[in-house]
């Protein structure tokens, strides 16, 4: 029997159909990134961008997906265990793969300054996001805790300067 590379060890795929929301979540990003990278435009929708009502209503969308994301992570918290944080894992996976839907809303283009480090780092919390052990069933305890680790910090991060650049929004205006 042939043996796995060392860095495939311990790793059991699960089927395909929970690779779905991981590879859709790759997808969008690297779509995102790649008509910011070539700059293709939908008119309609960059015109739409520069109306300050637009960017209030697709940043409190942000807002707001984000925090329910960090749900998962405050009931956990709190202690919610067993079927139930299964279950809502499983949501919060599969809703981590619209965000670059709802960051394309917002913005179709990277930004400069804080505003690329806060959308590098949301971007990348997606793609970390569908690194995800679980569906992969990956034994090994340092790929969870560095997995968790890293996810958390890109996760406050995101909130960190999200909410730095809604105050300098609203501030500015």
């Amino acid at each position: 029997m042939r043996r796995l590379p060392i860095f495939a060890q311990g790793v059991i795929l699960s089927k395909l159909s929970q690779w779905r929301w991981r590879l859709a979540g790759i997808a969008l990003v690297l779509a995102y990134l790649a008509q910011d990278a070539l700059q293709l435009r939908w008119n309609r929708l960059y015109e739409l961008q520069t109306l300050d009502w637009f960017k209030y209503t697709t940043g409190a969308i942000i807002f707001l997906y984000v925090a329910w994301q960090w749900s998962l992570f405050l009931l956990r918290l709190k202690g919610l265990r067993g079927r139930n944080l299964r279950r809502l894992m499983m949501f919060h996976q599969k809703s981590g793969m619209f965000a670059p839907l709802f960051f394309y809303l917002h913005s179709v283009q990277i930004g400069y300054g804080y505003l690329a480090a806060l959308s590098w780092i949301f971007l990348t919390a997606v793609l970390v996001g569908t690194a995800s052990p679980v569906g992969i069933r990956i034994r090994s305890k340092l790929y969870l805790g560095s997995w968790i680790a890293i996810h958390v910090m890109l996760a406050a991060l995101t909130v960190i300067l999200g909410l730095y650049h809604a105050y300098t929004a609203l501030y500015y205006k």
